[in-house]
C-alpha cells in the first residue's frame, strides 16, 4: 500500500516536492540488518526527495539517512483501518543535541553553583538550608541521568538503561519527598509566626 502524500516533503504550494510520479512502498528488505536494535517513531516524520527521513525531535530537525530507517504501516490493535505510518529507525542513528539539552545543562550548572553557595556560607548551613541542599542534590542527580540518557539512547533491555531507570526513579521520588519536607517546614514556620503575632 503506498504512503499518503502528506508524508512527502512539500513545496510552498503544499504539493509533494518532486514526487508527483513516484511511489514509495514500505519494505524491510535487509535494510536494517546491520542494526542491533530499532526504535519506532510514529509521528512528525517527512520523506525528503533524496530518500532521507526528516523528523522533528525535541524541537530540532533530525535528518536520518535512508540506510538507517524503514517505513511501514503499524496498528496497535491490528486492524488495517487504524494503521498509521511509522518509521523504524536504527538505535545507532543519533538525534541532534536539542535546545532542551542546553537548557538542562544550564540548570545543572546553576544547581551546582547553588549547592556550593549553600555548602560554603555558614549561616545557610541550618536545618532549612540542609532541606534545600538535599532537594537540589536529588534534582541534580535526576537532571544528570536524563541528560546522559538523552545522549546515549541505549536499548531498553541493556543493563545501563535499567540502571538509569532506577536512578531516575529514586531521584524523582526523593526530589518530591524533599520538596514535601520543605513545604511542611514553611507551613510550620508560617504557623509559628502567625501564633507569635496573635
Amino acid at each position: 500500500m503506498p504512503f499518503k502524500l502528506s508524508v512527502y516533503e512539500t513545496d510552498a504550494s503544499g504539493s509533494p516536492a518532486g514526487l508527483s510520479s513516484n511511489t514509495v512502498l514500505p519494505y524491510w528488505a535487509n535494510k536494517l540488518s546491520s542494526c542491533l536494535a530499532v526504535n519506532m517513531i510514529d509521528n512528525r516524520l517527512t520523506l525528503t526527495t533524496d530518500g532521507n527521513l526528516s523528523v522533528i525531535h525535541e524541537g530540532a530537525k533530525w535528518i536520518i539517512p535512508e540506510t538507517k530507517y524503514c517505513l511501514e504501516y503499524y496498528s496497535k490493535d491490528g486492524t488495517l483501518e487504524s494503521a498509521d505510518l511509522v518509521a523504524v529507525v536504527c538505535s545507532d542513528a543519533k538525534p541532534p543535541v536539542s535546545f532542551l539539552f542546553w537548557v538542562k545543562t544550564l540548570s545543572v550548572v546553576c544547581l551546582v553553583l547553588t549547592l556550593i553557595v549553600y555548602a560554603t556560607l555558614p549561616h545557610l548551613r541550618n536545618a532549612h538550608g540542609y532541606y534545600v541542599m538535599f532537594y537540589m542534590a536529588c534534582h541534580l542527580v535526576y537532571l544528570v541521568c536524563i541528560m546522559i540518557y538523552s545522549l546515549v539512547h541505549e536499548d531498553v533491555n541493556s543493563p545501563l538503561c535499567i540502571l538509569f531507570g532506577y536512578f531516575m526513579l529514586f531521584a524523582t521520588l526523593t526530589t518530591c519527598c524533599w520538596l514535601n519536607v520543605i513545604c511542611f517546614d514553611i507551613y510550620c514556620m508560617l504557623r509559628y509566626v502567625n501564633y507569635i503575632l496573635t
